[in-house]
């Protein structure tokens, strides 16, 4: 059985959630740009970008928001994350 280590993006992606519900929303979206930069795994990568995408929509950066979910939509077949980028991509988040 063969151990995988987590992908330090997992850990960036988890800081930028708790400093968005700080209210630090800057340096979330500096978090979410440097795990979309460093991941390792292409889901760690298109989590990153989708919850990119959703910070910069609250802020209202819409065409940055839905940049980062057309990002997703190329980089991934799986359905899960496709899904829900498009379904982000048509709507704004609340």
């Amino acid at each position: 059985m063969r151990f995988t280590a987590p992908d330090p993006a997992s850990a960036l992606i988890q800081e930028a959630f708790e400093r968005r519900n700080a209210g630090d929303n800057a340096a979330a979206q500096a978090l979410l740009e440097r795990a979309v930069e460093e991941a390792e795994s292409a889901n760690a990568r298109v989590r990153a970008y989708i919850e990119l995408g959703k910070l910069l929509d609250t802020l209202g950066k819409r065409q940055s928001a839905q940049s980062c979910f057309r990002r997703v939509m190329s980089l991934t077949d799986d359905w899960r994350f496709r899904d829900e980028a498009r379904r982000l991509f048509c709507g704004r988040v609340r």
